[in-house]
């Protein structure tokens, strides 16, 4: 159970004991400090020279394969269908990139290799778009 508020604050631009200072100068006795950062997967090797570099903390702007939004919104740059492929260059594909809470990644990426394979030889059917909770 926890009996004190959880904070979000900028970067801490001093640690001295429990007594954290952060950038913007605000000081704060911490028991916890968790660097929540994030991570934004990038693959700058597949954007069109014409294309302008992508937009600070987000995955930019697109075309081709990366026309429109991504499986989770504008900041994920992997496909919408699974993770895995885009409607619009169906040759190209994501595979590996799972990372299941329960079992290995090897098996997983292999079961995404079959469905892919299948996905090409044309016996699955178009991808629908993601459920929205």
């Amino acid at each position: 159970r926890v009996d004190k508020d959880i904070l979000t604050f900028p970067a801490p631009a001093k640690i001295e004991g429990r007594r954290v200072t952060f950038v913007d100068g605000t000081t704060f006795e911490a028991d916890v400090l968790v660097y929540a950062t994030g991570y934004c997967q990038r693959f700058p090797f597949l954007e069109p020279v014409s294309c302008p570099p992508p937009a600070a903390g987000g995955a930019g702007e697109a075309g081709g394969w990366r026309g429109g939004s991504g499986a989770r919104g504008e900041e994920d740059p992997l496909p919408s269908e699974h993770f895995i492929v885009s409607a619009e260059e169906p040759t190209l594909a994501f595979l590996g990139f799972v990372r299941p809470n329960v079992g290995a990644i090897p098996p997983m990426s292999e079961l995404q290799v079959l469905w892919w394979i299948e996905k090409l030889r044309g016996r699955i059917a178009a991808g629908h778009a993601p459920p929205s909770y």
